[in-house]
């Protein structure tokens, strides 16, 4: 079997470009994950074969593959297996899913069913029969294992494996051999000792993810203790994980397809070829807007969202408005020149300027050798974009002021008696925007003026929506702050 080249778990994801596959952002990667000891490359090589649920053999080539040193480690094995299997001959798949699953009983954790499946093909149809009674006894060993295993670690132990666990509860170890637990193997003259090679964990996998899309290395501040590893590792016998892949290959080759859309096609990033590229490309677009051009913004989105469309995709609304290639509803497109009015107030010439500005791009007419001519989206952005220059306005984009795409562009939104939307760490409902017009409306007038408050009680959502961030921060905390009781006076 050709291994070169091939990510089969973490420590072949040199960049981490897998891991983001798994989870996207940093946020998605579990805790226990994120604080599961990085093993760099010395610590790994004085670990035994009994901690790993794959070991290839190739003639005299061997790797080992899905470490299984604590909980977190075996997360994040079960994950990469799950996504790199299909790369291993039939018996590699069958044998590490069987070991990651019984893995799975050491740390409590819940076997994926897709991991099940795998591993209950592994030997006759008995072995699969005699595992159920095996799996529905483990529920209280479980509660003692963790027990153990807790108390060892704070002895100082490193590593603790299913035998150190069962010598500290004083339990027969011979009682599972022979079993799908612990199924029998020949007997060594070795010595088994009962000492473990110390590891301080001062890396976790966290260290991995933050520098996801770098390549990584392992070896970075990782201190390891310098004993001598034992000869044999007590958890021997509870993984057979050595395969023979001399000559063999994967049921399927893979098949790598490289991406052809992308969202920013001048640089060949941001892939949106598939259903994952297009989900990935929108919570990019979202978290990292602010760092973006307006026109990079626009060229993103239009291209996401196109894509979005043809394979029935649904994308975020702020991708949709900036990848619009229409004007905004009317109401949207006066709450971006009532924003830059609350700025210019005062400044007369400035705010006829702007006046004029507003008429042709509401009435999406421009007069041409004193001739009606129809005005496209494009055309009213590069004028709003001038004037933002000339008035200065373009410095305060994203703090209070929408820039010229978002105040331009748009879409008509479908009425939803449901709507949502969380902002920062709170949540805003219809039924909360429609308690501030009832019982708090003035608090509108008094920050935003009286031709917002006009348009904001005749559609408290929509209004809402086409605001800049901080604008609905301000709308947020009055709404969430509006208590029902007797209504009040608009004016």
């Amino acid at each position: 079997m050709e291994t070169g080249g091939l990510v089969l778990d973490v420590f072949d994801d040199f960049n981490g470009a897998t891991l983001r596959e798994i989870w996207p952002t940093l946020e998605d990667v579990p805790a226990q994950v994120k604080q599961a000891h990085a093993l760099n490359s010395d610590e790994r090589a004085k670990l035994p074969d009994d901690v790993f649920a794959l070991v290839l053999v190739d003639g005299v080539e061997k790797q080992r593959k899905y470490a299984c040193v604590d909980r977190g480690n075996t997360e994040l094995s079960i994950q990469y297996f799950l996504k790199n299997a299909f790369k291993l001959p039939e018996e590699a798949q069958k044998t590490a899913a069987e070991n990651l699953k019984t893995a799975c009983s050491w740390y409590e954790i819940e076997p994926p069913q897709e991991l099940v499946k795998i591993a209950l093909g592994l030997g006759t149809a008995m072995t699969a029969l005699t595992a159920v009674p095996i799996i529905k006894g483990t529920h209280q060993a479980i509660k003692e294992n963790s027990a153990a295993t807790q108390a060892l670690q704070s002895q100082g132990v490193g590593v603790v494996s299913p035998r150190m666990r069962d010598m500290a509860l004083g339990r027969k170890v011979a009682e599972v051999s022979g079993t799908a637990v612990m199924p029998s193997q020949p007997s060594s003259d070795k010595k088994v000792h009962t000492t473990l090679a110390v590891v301080d964990k001062t890396a976790t996998v966290g260290h991995l993810v933050a520098h996801a899309g770098k390549d990584i290395q392992p070896e970075d501040n990782i201190a390891v203790d310098k004993k001598e590893q034992p000869e044999k590792h007590p958890q021997a016998g509870h993984f057979h994980s050595t395969v023979d892949v001399s000559n063999k290959e994967a049921p399927h080759r893979l098949v790598e397809k490289k991406a052809s859309r992308f969202a920013l096609p001048s640089t060949g990033k941001y892939p949106i070829d598939s259903y994952k590229h297009i989900k990935l490309a929108n919570a990019y677009f979202e978290e990292h807007l602010r760092v973006m051009p307006p026109s990079m913004r626009h060229e993103f989105a239009t291209n996401l969202v196109k894509r979005a469309a043809e394979v029935d995709v649904k994308v975020s609304d702020l991708a949709l408005k900036y990848g619009s290639e229409t004007f905004a509803p009317d109401y949207e497109l006066k709450a971006a020149f009532d924003a830059r009015r609350l700025e210019l107030d005062g400044h007369e010439e400035a705010l006829g300027l702007l006046a004029g500005v507003e008429r042709v791009t509401r009435e999406k007419l421009w007069k041409e050798a004193g001739a009606p001519v129809p005005l496209t989206p494009d055309a009213a952005i590069s004028i709003l974009e001038e004037f933002d220059k000339v008035a200065g306005l373009n410095h305060y984009y994203d703090r209070g002021i929408p820039d010229p795409y978002y105040s331009v562009l748009g879409f008509e939104k479908r009425a939803d008696a449901a709507w949502s939307e969380v902002i920062g760490n709170q949540m805003i409902t219809s039924e909360d925007l429609h308690r501030l017009v009832k019982v708090n409306a003035y608090s509108l007038k008094s920050t935003f003026g009286h031709d917002f408050q006009k348009e904001f009680l005749k559609d408290p959502v929509g209004i809402f929506q086409s605001l800049p961030l901080d604008q609905k921060k301000m709308v947020v905390n009055m709404a969430l702050s509006a208590q029902p009781g007797e209504e009040r006076t608009y004016c």
